[in-house]
């Protein structure tokens, strides 16, 4: 069951990405003068895409952006979306095989998944605070302020005992790797 949504989903962004990249080319094709833009082709695709390209056409003109552009950011997003979108069905999948698991291996299985689950979670976390932070987004920000609670027992001490390296911080690197030490030592034990 879960290899037959997968492969929906698989299906769903490839048809998503290919329609974008058709209506990217037919763009392209037109603005380079190949394709005549008054064409049966070009009034095919601009019909048939034209419900997703006009709303980013307003976004880019309000942001001050090439209304022209728009084939392109539709694509970009359609592949960036897609694969997040497959990352998360297959985390959705693989998480519930570990419940799955867990509850027929007993207590012991659910505690092991427990703790998995946190160092995971934890690791998240840290990613997220990491993200945040190439982008400015500081720690009193409503919604990172609990990212930054969850990983600030970890990472302070290390801030503390590493010797300061300029601009970049690495100890929310050195704390994702004992994190990540730490969950497998914990597999091994469990």
């Amino acid at each position: 069951m879960a290899d037959v949504v997968l492969l929906i989903v698989r299906g769903a962004v490839a048809l998503s990405c290919g329609a974008a990249g058709v209506v990217a080319l037919t763009h392209w094709l037109i603005r380079r003068g190949t394709v005549s833009p008054f064409g049966g082709w070009a009034r095919l695709v601009r019909a048939g895409s034209s419900g997703v390209i006009r709303p980013m056409e307003r976004r880019l003109v309000a942001r001050g952006g090439n209304p022209q552009d728009a084939p392109y950011w539709v694509l970009g997003l359609a592949v960036v979306g897609g694969l997040i979108l497959i990352s998360i069905v297959q985390w959705v999948i693989g998480y519930l095989t570990s419940v799955t698991w867990a509850v027929r291996s007993g207590p012991r299985g659910i505690f092991a998944f427990l703790v998995l689950s946190g160092c995971d979670l934890l690791a998240l976390a840290i990613f997220v605070r990491v993200i945040g932070s190439w982008f400015g987004i500081g720690r009193y920000t409503p919604w990172m302020r609990p990212f930054y609670t969850v990983t600030d027992w970890l990472i302070t001490p290390i801030q503390r005992h590493l010797p300061p390296s300029g601009m970049i911080d690495f100890s929310p690197m050195v704390a994702w790797l004992v994190v990540i030490v730490a969950r497998a030592l914990l597999l091994r034990i469990l």
